[in-house]
């Protein structure tokens, strides 16, 4: 009776130790947390840059945004942002950096609580010259930040002109904010937000 016990007990444990894994073999890494294989992607046609500029707001990702523009290592005059009339003299001499400042201020501004961008219309990208490899699209977009105790709202449109880096890259190296003269006129638009978050606090 105990042989049989035994013999049973040899049994599945044999059986238990075949069908488990080594657990000293070395596994399949598991994708990092933040993987950007997926927004990097979506630099990659210049139809989707602004879905990138969208997620970057909804998933408050100071990085992604940044890497949208253009910037002096890959291209000669990087990023130039031309603000709309009302806010020229708050954003005097915007650059690249100017924009990432902004954005870290705002998506750790006290009491947010969300972010969206939306599109309301676009034109597909169009060359700006006879290269391929420069376009231009506009925009008119509305972005919402909503806080605990308020919302803001901005609306407005925009111009962005962007490029193709020799990496196969899309960048966005100019952008023209504008009121929006075809629907609801808001003297809030994007340049009114990138000038009220400039500064932290």
């Amino acid at each position: 009776m105990m042989k049989r016990s035994f013999f049973t007990l040899l049994v599945l444990l044999t059986a238990l130790i075949m069908h488990c894994t080594n657990p000293f073999t070395t596994r399949t890494p598991e994708a990092p947390e933040g993987d950007n294989t997926l927004s990097r992607n979506l630099q990659t046609d210049p139809n989707t840059i602004l879905t990138k500029i969208q997620q970057s707001f909804q998933q408050r990702d100071t990085q992604n945004y940044f890497d949208c523009l253009a910037d002096t290592v890959q291209f000669r005059n990087g990023f130039n942002f031309v603000p709309e009339q009302a806010e020229a003299d708050r954003l005097n001499n915007w650059q690249r950096e100017e924009e990432r400042t902004y954005f870290f201020n705002l998506i750790n501004a006290d009491e947010l609580d969300r972010l969206q961008v939306d599109i309301l219309e676009q034109t597909f990208p169009a060359p700006v010259t006879t290269s391929p490899d420069t376009l231009e699209m506009d925009f008119a977009y509305l972005i919402t930040v909503k806080f605990r105790t308020k919302t803001e709202r901005y609306q407005g449109r925009s111009i962005l002109k962007i490029l193709k880096s020799t990496g196969e890259l899309w960048f966005v190296y100019e952008w023209l904010d504008l009121q929006d003269t075809d629907g609801d006129v808001s003297d809030s638009t994007w340049s009114t937000l990138k000038a009220n978050y400039r500064i932290s606090g």
